[in-house]
């Protein structure tokens, strides 16, 4: 671990991730994953993926975690922007919980308002790997409307229609 940097029990990141916010790897995860591959951090194949603590995504310029067990997958905040805070998103959120088979992802995500519970709904998508090791996770389902806290409808073409991460590298 380097010097400023926090660790909690289970999970290394950064102790800032202004950087992070910053930095165009989160947009272009093909930069993060060139310097994966210089660095020699890379997940294995989707059949044996080792997504642990430790090894970060981006979404939405937040910093994920994705924790794989067996076939059982859980994608959590390990630092939400600050807009999520606002709304009770906090570090070790889950924001989706479901299973991999192969490179294909489906479970159950979750939507995220001030004083409200969290609102869930089905997503189902791919884990892909493109050339130079670039990693990938597309999510999609129907997303829950709201009035108030109420639940009233789902609609396809809302930005929690649509989950991506990109892989970001390691907090080391």
């Amino acid at each position: 671990m380097r010097s400023g940097d926090v660790e909690e029990p289970g999970a290394r990141m950064p102790a800032t991730t202004a950087s992070f916010r910053e930095n165009p790897t989160v947009r272009f995860p093909a930069i993060a994953t060139a310097a994966a591959i210089c660095t020699g951090v890379l997940l294995a194949s989707p059949a044996s993926a080792q997504m642990s603590e430790g090894v970060f995504w981006g979404h939405n310029n937040s910093y994920m975690s994705i924790i794989r067990n067996g076939d059982s997958v859980t994608i959590r905040y390990a630092d939400p922007k600050s807009s999520l805070r606002r709304h009770g998103v906090r570090r070790g959120t889950v924001l989706f919980r479901g299973q991999m088979t192969g490179n294909r992802i489906r479970g159950t995500a979750y939507t995220f308002k001030q004083g409200c519970q969290p609102a869930s709904y089905n997503v189902s998508g791919r884990y892909t790997e493109a050339d130079y090791g670039v990693k990938t996770i597309v999510l999609r389902g129907v997303a829950p409307i709201r009035e108030g806290c109420e639940v009233v409808g789902y609609i396809r073409n809302s930005s929690n229609a649509r989950l991506e991460f990109g892989y970001a590298g390691t907090g080391d």
